[in-house]
């Protein structure tokens, strides 16, 4: 047996092993959601409903879009509207509609919802005060970051097939494919990281207004940043702007810098534009 071959079945084994750690993984997973959905009710509430509940007291203006809701749940547009009916019936949350586009559907807490979440805080810190004090902290971070990680793996797999789906027979979808093969995982990680700085350097800016000078260099900054990605004519940057505010999960993103970002955005970039295209 040549030393390739050995290394083949070396790396096999490997690959089999791993494989089957995180299958374990996935269904010690699958066993503990079970097991804490049936063990943690309480104030009338299941375990999903706390989670809705919680993520919308922890946001900004106790509410969230409908379509971010539903990717903190895990869960499909359809699966969480499920959830939040019997949760608005009993009058705990009330629907929202966009301010610029009445598709872009909110869950609001209400004053009702409010004090329930409080009530379930206190009743959940009685229940967990003896498990949490036999863990180690770090240990439960680690296991937070690590499911948070796989979960955040799969979010961006669906998104990925989506977009395929929509722009794939695009030539601005095939640039980016193309360029993004030749980017390493550190080098993405490292755009996703930076855009995430400059977004926020827009929104603290914000105040001096879309015209201003230092908002239009940014602009001018983030439009060049596409083009690393794809050639991006200025109509496709008016378009993309429209996107920010009427794709929920755009507006969402924006608007969690700042609220109000994505329109600003939205309205920067017409003014980026419409000053190019006079000259």
């Amino acid at each position: 047996m040549t030393y390739q071959t050995l290394q083949y079945i070396l790396d096999i084994s490997i690959k089999i092993t791993n494989m089957k750690k995180f299958t374990e993984l996935i269904f010690a997973i699958s066993k503990s959601n079970s097991i804490i959905s049936r063990k943690m009710t309480f104030n009338g509430l299941d375990f999903s409903d706390y989670m809705i509940l919680s993520f919308l007291d922890e946001s900004k203006e106790k509410k969230l879009m409908r379509v971010e809701l539903a990717e903190k749940m895990g869960l499909s547009p359809s699966g969480i509207t499920r959830m939040l009916l019997p949760l608005e019936k009993t009058g705990l949350i009330q629907t929202e509609e966009g301010e610029d586009d009445a598709r872009a559907r909110y869950a609001k807490l209400t004053k009702a919802g409010e004090e329930t979440i409080k009530d379930a805080d206190y009743s959940i810190e009685i229940l967990l005060d003896e498990y949490v004090s036999k863990k180690n902290d770090k240990a439960v971070i680690t296991a937070t970051n690590l499911l948070n990680s796989i979960s955040q793996d799969f979010i961006e797999e669906e998104r990925q097939a989506e977009a395929k789906s929509r722009w794939g027979n695009t030539k601005a979808y095939k640039q980016s494919k193309e360029r993004m093969k030749k980017m390493s995982k550190e080098e993405v990680a490292k755009i996703k990281e930076d855009s995430k700085k400059f977004t926020q350097k827009i929104a603290d800016n914000s105040n001096k207004g879309v015209k201003s000078k230092e908002i239009q260099e940014l602009i001018e900054e983030h439009y060049q940043s596409i083009q690393a990605f794809y050639d991006c004519s200025f109509e496709m940057y008016l378009e993309l702007g429209e996107m920010y505010v009427r794709d929920p999960r755009f507006a969402s993103y924006y608007d969690g810098f700042q609220p109000g970002l994505s329109r600003f955005m939205r309205n920067a970039i017409k003014e980026f534009v419409s000053s190019k295209n006079k000259k």
